[in-house]
């Protein structure tokens, strides 16, 4: 990171909440919308409940469709979403978070997740 010190413009970076904290934002009265980046196949299996599913390999072609407000996203542990809020982010759409550690953070801090759409 030390050579980068001094090229601001190619560091942008995402703030990322922790499973506890997710799980306080989505009691709130607006809470932020939460997008699973994981394929299809992965978010039919299980998910974190009122997630919608935008999967990172189709993301590019979906950018438009994406909600607007405050989101978080998250896969299964985190490197995936890493990259879809680094591709949201170009957008120019600010207000966008990373679950750390993903479903798997969330699986272990004993929070629900959905096995239904």
């Amino acid at each position: 990171m030390e050579p980068l010190e001094h090229a601001a413009d190619l560091i942008e970076r995402t703030e990322r909440v922790t499973a506890g904290s997710l799980a306080q934002q989505l009691d709130d009265d607006e809470p932020p919308v939460l997008i699973d980046v994981r394929a299809p196949e992965e978010w039919r299996q299980r998910r974190i409940n009122r997630a919608v599913n935008f999967p990172l390999s189709r993301l590019d072609r979906q950018l438009d469709s994406l909600p607007r407000g405050r989101m978080v996203l998250y896969c299964e542990t985190g490197y995936r979403s890493s990259i879809a809020a680094s591709m949201i982010l170009r957008t120019g759409l600010a207000d966008v978070s990373d679950l750390v550690g993903g479903l798997a953070a969330w699986e272990s801090a004993r929070l629900p997740t959905s096995d239904s759409p």
